[in-house]
């Protein structure tokens, strides 16, 4: 494959098909990646903005352009010498859509269906009688039927169908003519069911909470061979370099899938799993080269996250009605709120697979087992107990999932003492990241993981990467941060009335208006009113508060619309700008220096202060970073962090083996500075000190006219950030981030 010197994330749609891919491919080149990474390219159901609502896993979507748009794309990446990494999508496909051929098959044919086993359908389910249940009502199924919403008709083939809106069902033959309505619905292989009422009895395991989106049994061969037949196509042929494969917690089985996925696909292929680690858990021994990056990202932000401050901003945020505790304990209540909310038919299948086994008592043990379980989930392995394996297969995907709506969808937007904690693959509980820890994983991924991804934003991201660090410097300056939040909520206050909105909801919002200012009035509402439904405190997605929301949006519309309040903000910002600056610019270094292969997430080679998605999906003006990088656009916002990014993978290219698999990774000690800044060296495994890296943590707090002291070896060194050289054997460095290359 080609050499891994850096990914470039390009979200695919038919407004961004593989030829507008294929298009920016110049400009990736002229910048220094070596690999576009695409979301995914299978069909998904049309009019799909992300591709992970898989219809037909066989074929190239049509939307993108199809296999030929492909082998252009393919075309333009062999002429600027780049690969290819594909994103795959094994854990579920959407039922949703009449375009999925496997599900309509099964709503005909029910369990003689030749796809039956395809999907994850407890066919046994108690009160179903063998059918498949479909919670796609607004009503129960007698007041559809009643109200002439459900209707008789035929598709565009011929094919008899009920009809609901939108939404068809194929039937298992036609009806008698005449038939009634209701006489033909209770004669199928599958029984429509009033949404609210039908999630609790739900049969077949969904991605997450989203029944529009079925879970595959990839531990089935038959399931694995179709559903992987394209994408082992495209990396036996070398349309494709590598696979990044997604949710893999979803799976029963992920350390079988794994190797039945490196046998198939071959030793060089490169192979990344999206995997969420708890904060000291380490990957399974997987064959893949590693995660798709969230636990670089949180040791990352964590770096400019002062321990210190920590005391502080609980305090402040105690005082913005927070409850207090700490985050395991609001964890723990959220994932036991979604576990009763969101996953009863989960939970009552997994009990059931617990009799089966012959364990008790697991209705009442569930809530404290996943609320204080450390980790998504576990990998216990098979112990020859069929009953029992099936127990802990549905017990594991069971826990991935509560654990992802319970923490990074619920936790993540109750507790606010420091949003930027808040992040995919990160722990608000863990409270920045010692210079010691970092060192200790950087050490491990050089050990075990060299040809991982290292990310700082993705497309599941909470905030933008330089937002969240913009965000982390609160805890920096966190009696200077408490000052300003306290004068503009009482501005608001006064001009707004007390009964605007609850103080916590308010004091999300001032975090985010610091993350992402500036930002309009859309933007804003938008990301508030997915945050407070993500809370599920006062409204959410099943039961939205129509007037507490108009409430929030009428707030942040009146913040945004005040001068004097939009004009403090910026002032803060303002004052908070060159820290913020030199915390983004260092964020980036660690990246394109660390042990492993940075992933530049669509656009952010500028300042990337977007918002959760789908504000983090925005369109990309490449236009505008082609100009920035020919030099016509200096004055861009943003265009010192492309400039920087340019310049490091060209070191990276430049000097390949001091970043590749078997290079060294060196720890080392900045004098009285040592808490304060992250140091270290990479070259070749026998002499690492050749690239030495300088990070200080605490810019808002601590920008001293003192020089940093760095040990680093005789010699000329070249400073590849901010030019010039400097003589060894001790590097007299300034208070901002520093590159610098040994150049005799």
């Amino acid at each position: 494959m080609t050499d891994a010197v850096a990914t470039y994330r390009l979200q695919l749609h038919r407004g961004f098909d593989l030829d507008a891919a294929a298009a920016v491919v110049p400009y990736l080149a002229a910048l220094g990646i070596s690999h576009v990474y695409l979301s995914p390219i299978t069909t998904a159901r049309p009019g799909s903005l992300h591709g992970y609502d898989v219809v037909d896993p066989t074929r190239v979507n049509p939307e993108l352009g199809g296999e030929p748009a492909l082998e252009r794309l393919r075309a333009a990446l062999n002429a600027h010498g780049m690969g290819l990494l594909l994103d795959i999508v094994p854990n579920h496909m959407c039922v949703s859509d009449a375009g999925n051929e496997w599900w309509r098959d099964v709503l005909r044919r029910g369990r003689e269906s030749d796809y039956a086993d395809y999907f994850d359908i407890d066919w046994d389910a108690p009160g179903l009688d063998g059918k498949v249940l479909l919670p796609v009502l607004g009503d129960t199924l007698e007041a559809v039927i009643a109200s002439g919403e459900l209707t008789l008709g035929r598709a565009a083939d011929g094919e008899p169908q009920l009809a609901y809106y939108e939404a068809t069902f194929p039937l298992r033959e036609a009806p008698s003519p005449g038939a009634a309505v209701a006489d033909v619905a209770a004669a199928q292989h599958y029984r429509l069911d009033f949404w609210r009422t039908g999630l609790r009895r739900l049969n077949y395991r969904r991605f997450f909470d989203i029944s529009e989106l079925a879970g595959l049994r990839q531990e089935r061969d038959e399931v694995f061979e179709a559903t992987h037949q394209l994408a082992l196509r495209l990396v036996r042929s070398g349309v494709a370099d590598g696979l990044r494969v997604d949710h893999v917690d979803g799976l029963a089985d992920p350390a079988g899938y794994l190797a039945r996925l490196r046998e198939e696909a071959g030793p060089a292929t490169w192979i990344v799993v999206e995997k969420i680690l708890a904060p000291g858990e380490s990957l399974p021994g997987w064959p893949v080269e590693g995660t798709t990056g969230y636990d670089f990202a949180a040791l990352a932000t964590g770096v400019f996250v002062d321990e210190a401050g920590a005391g502080a901003l609980a305090e402040l945020e105690a005082e913005f009605g927070g409850d207090g505790g700490g985050f395991e304990d609001i964890a723990a209540r959220a994932k036991r709120d979604v576990l009763a909310g969101l996953f009863q038919a989960e939970a009552a299948r997994a009990e059931r697979a617990a009799a089966r086994a012959g364990v008790t008592g697991m209705a009442g043990a569930l809530p404290e087992l996943f609320g204080r379980f450390p980790r998504y989930r576990a990998y216990p392995g098979e112990d020859g107990d069929a009953a029992y394996t099936e127990f802990l297969t549905r017990l594991e995907q069971l826990s991935s999932a509560v654990a992802a709506k319970g923490v990074e969808d619920t936790a993540f937007y109750r507790a606010l003492r420091l949003l930027a904690l808040n992040e995919v693959g990160a722990s608000p509980a863990r409270f920045g990241t010692s210079v010691a820890d970092f060192h200790a994983a950087m050490r491990h991924a050089a050990a075990q993981h060299p040809r991982a991804l290292l990310a700082t934003a993705t497309h599941d991201t909470k905030r933008g990467e330089d937002a969240r660090v913009r965000i982390a410097l609160l805890s920096q300056a966190p009696e200077r941060w408490r000052a300003a939040v306290r004068r503009w909520d009482g501005l608001a206050q006064a001009r707004l009335g007390d009964g605007a909105t609850d103080p916590h909801t308010r004091y999300l919002l001032w975090q985010t208006l610091v993350g992402a200012h500036p930002v309009t009035d859309d933007r804003l509402v938008d990301y508030m009113r997915k945050a407070v439904r993500e809370a599920k405190v006062r409204t959410s997605w099943l039961d939205p508060d129509p007037e507490y929301e108009a409430a929030v949006a009428r707030f942040a519309r009146a913040v945004l619309a005040d001068a004097e309040l939009v004009g403090a903000v910026d002032a803060f910002v303002v004052e908070m700008a060159a820290a913020a600056r030199d915390a983004a610019l260092g964020q980036l270094l660690l990246k394109l220096t660390c042990p492993g292969v940075p992933d530049i997430y669509q656009g952010t080679e500028l300042w990337d202060l977007s918002l959760v998605d789908p504000d983090n999906r925005r369109p990309v003006d490449f236009d505008l970073r082609r100009r920035v990088l020919a030099g016509s656009a200096e004055d861009a916002p943003g265009a010192e962090k492309l400039c920087l990014l340019r310049r490091l993978l060209a070191l990276r290219r430049e000097r390949p083996w001091a970043f590749a698999p078997g290079a060294g990774y060196l720890p080392l000690v900045a004098g009285r500075a040592q808490a304060r800044v992250v140091a270290f060296a990479r070259g070749a495994a026998a002499d690492p000190l050749e690239i030495v890296v300088v990070v200080p943590r605490f810019p808002a707090r601590d920008r001293r006219a003192e020089e940093l002291r760095v040990g680093a070896g005789a010699g000329r060194w070249r400073d590849v950030v901010h030019g010039g050289d400097v003589a060894g054997p001790t590097l007299r460095l300034g208070s901002r981030p520093a590159v610098l290359v040994r150049v005799a």
